[in-house]
């Protein structure tokens, strides 16, 4: 539809920022795995302050998180093509490997320190960061430099953590209360939230902003009828409380809205993606309880008793009932922020300063993570291969395999890994653990050089229901620790942009197998194309010219994503059991595991709970 040279396709862009910029002045910190430096303890934070020569994972762009190099050997195990011969001993010895340097991997080793203050662990890290899924972006356009977040992406609901979660986030200079002083309410005050119908899907592009926008929507006019009639009529009429929830529990929100309200078919369309962002699928495979718990349209009319979740609500549908924080805790490179502080604590010469404020502008030393003699370590790139019941961890590092061994495991990796490197687990714990599919994403950072397109439309995020990505957002409104988020629109901003992969299927778990293959082998460069087409087509009447506007493209991919929720009605099982989850984070002998996979629940504090669990499993 559109040349290289009106999409930029034909310009330079950063593909490889590294920063020179005032806040970030030694940003390129190494990644020298295995280099001994001297021991940490001896150091405090004085190295932290030193620029050390090296790649620095969280300035690159291009595509990142599950790349194919990171994916290499994990699906050679799976495979069954993976050989490297026997292990080569590095007679390195500790008190406690954790297999994966996520957030739960993080808290794991961090819990385990507590309790055992002279222990010595080891973190070994399959990709080129720590974080798992909450890394961080960073970006230099014209002298300014941006953060943005590449997956987790805020503290959601801080008020409802465990004490566990929340004196580790205290523990480690986190004060969730003064987020509230970093949100700019302002920033975006009067934008408002649009809408584009694509072509392809609708007939003609269309950008609907606020209702009046959506009534000239390209819809067909029943649909445009049945949507604004959707909350007014019980469309379970003569059925009890009970009686309509157990009904809902029994169908998927497509379903609902198809079979009993019976809307036209553009409707569904209008809805699919809908709870992409929150649930990683759409409205097919999304239960109409937990819709109704969401409060999508569909269910003002049945009257439904709302002052507790039913018995067959989602396990967060029951913790964050009666929620009522608001949705701004949040660093700006989002739950990165998390990690950074959790690294810090473990590693103090990784990183200067002990409060949150000072983690977004401070340099993490990658040189510093893995050295000789620390009582914490950290290997990164290091893709664990097996692990054996006396504690014996092999892994792959520089193209050569190497072992060490560990008095306990925590393994915190994605729970189908564990049945590859742990072959001789009970067959229920095994089959358990291979139930626990993840749902596959992206999430894109877009640096632009200014947003005066989003003023001039009077909006600050849009939503797509039938494009390839779920929606667009200028980044959260979040300035702290001297770093200043942009407020004027002439100022550039980091857009962000995501995209459930999971294609549809009433069963997410096979909608998101099918979405992972395409996704994998979907480029780049199509990526790129795909966004700037869509940005052009969307934000284009408000001036945005993307071989003009657009001056770096990072794409987070996560091939094996967030932890997938149970729910229904596709988890028959659920709540009553038995669940795949608890069997499959059943302690064996010296080994524990951690994760999302084991609550199953794709959040920070699940993270934490599991790790914290996983410890005291060890015990």
């Amino acid at each position: 539809m559109f040349s290289d040279r009106e999409l930029g396709m034909d310009r330079t862009i950063n593909r490889r920022d590294f920063f020179n910029g005032v806040v970030f002045t030694a940003a390129a910190a190494g990644l020298m795995v295995g280099a001994a430096a001297g021991t940490a303890q001896a150091a405090s934070t004085a190295a932290a302050d030193k620029p050390a020569a090296g790649p620095y994972p969280p300035s690159k762009s291009g595509l990142r998180g599950q790349t194919d190099a990171m994916l290499k050997v994990p699906h050679a195990l799976r495979n069954g093509t993976f050989d490297m011969g026997q292990a080569k001993p590095t007679g390195e010895r500790y008190d406690l490997v954790v297999v994966g340097a996520g957030l739960s991997g993080l808290a794991a080793a961090w819990f385990y320190q507590q309790k055992h203050a002279n222990a010595t662990i080891l973190l070994l890290e399959v990709g080129e960061d720590f974080g798992g899924h909450a890394v961080r972006n960073e970006f230099e356009v014209g002298g300014r430099s941006l953060i943005g977040y590449g997956g987790s992406q805020s503290l959601d609901h801080p008020s409802t953590y465990s004490k566990h979660a929340k004196g580790l986030l205290k523990d480690v200079g986190i004060e969730v209360q003064r987020f509230e002083s970093y949100f700019h309410k302002e920033t975006y005050k009067g934008l408002e939230r649009a809408t584009f119908f694509d072509q392809e899907t609708f007939g003609r592009d269309y950008l609907a902003i606020g209702k009046d926008g959506l009534a000239k929507a390209p819809l067909h006019p029943d649909a445009l009828k049945d949507l604004a009639g959707l909350d007014s009529q019980d469309w379970l009429k003569g059925l009890s409380d009970e009686e309509k929830k157990l009904r809902l529990a029994d169908l998927t929100y497509t379903d609902y809205l198809r079979t009993v309200v019976k809307v036209h078919p553009d409707v569904i369309k209008y809805v699919q993606t809908m709870p992409s962002s929150n649930w990683g699928y759409g409205a097919d495979a999304v239960g109409a309880l937990d819709a109704w718990g969401d409060g999508y349209p569909g269910f003002g009319g049945l009257q439904l008793d709302s002052s507790t979740p039913h018995r067959l609500s989602s396990p967060t549908a029951w913790k964050l009932w009666d929620a009522e924080d608001e949705y701004i805790y949040h660093f700006p490179d989002g739950n990165a922020g998390v990690a950074r502080a959790l690294v810090r604590a473990l590693i103090p010469r990784s990183a200067s300063g002990h409060t949150m404020e000072k983690l977004v502008t401070a340099k993490v030393r990658y040189d510093q993570l893995d050295v000789k003699g620390s009582k914490v370590r950290l290997r990164l790139s290091s893709p664990v291969v097996q692990v054996t019941g006396d504690g014996e961890v092999s892994y792959v590092q520089d193209g050569g395999l190497r072992s060490v061994h560990g008095a306990k495991v925590i393994l915190a990796c994605q729970h189908q890994m564990i049945p590859y490197l742990v072959p001789d687990l009970p067959e229920d714990q095994r089959a358990a653990l291979k139930e626990a599919v993840r749902l596959p994403l992206l999430y894109t950072n877009v640096v632009l050089r200014d947003w005066k397109a989003f003023k001039n439309l009077g909006i600050q995020s849009v939503r797509y229901p039938g494009s390839y990505w779920v929606g667009a957002s200028l980044d959260f409104p979040v300035s702290m620790g001297g770093y200043e988020h942009p407020r004027n629109p002439d100022e550039p901003i980091v857009l962000h942009l995501t995209r459930a992969c999971a294609l549809p299927n009433p069963d997410p778990r096979i909608g998101a197998v099918k979405g992972r293959v395409e996704l994998i082998q979907t480029p780049f460069e199509q990526i790129e194309r795909t966004t700037r087409e869509l940005l052009l087509r969307s934000l284009g009447q408000g001036g945005f010219d993307p071989a003009r506007d657009i001056k770096a493209i990072t794409v987070n991919r996560w091939a094996h994503g967030y932890a997938l929720e149970y729910g229904r009605p596709w988890a028959t099982f659920y709540p009553d059991g038995p669940l795949p989850s608890a069997t499959a984070r059943r302690p064996y002998g010296n080994l524990a595991i951690a994760n999302t996979d084991s609550g199953p629940r794709a959040y920070v504090d699940s993270a934490i709970d599991e790790a914290w669990r996983a410890v005291k499993d060890l015990d």
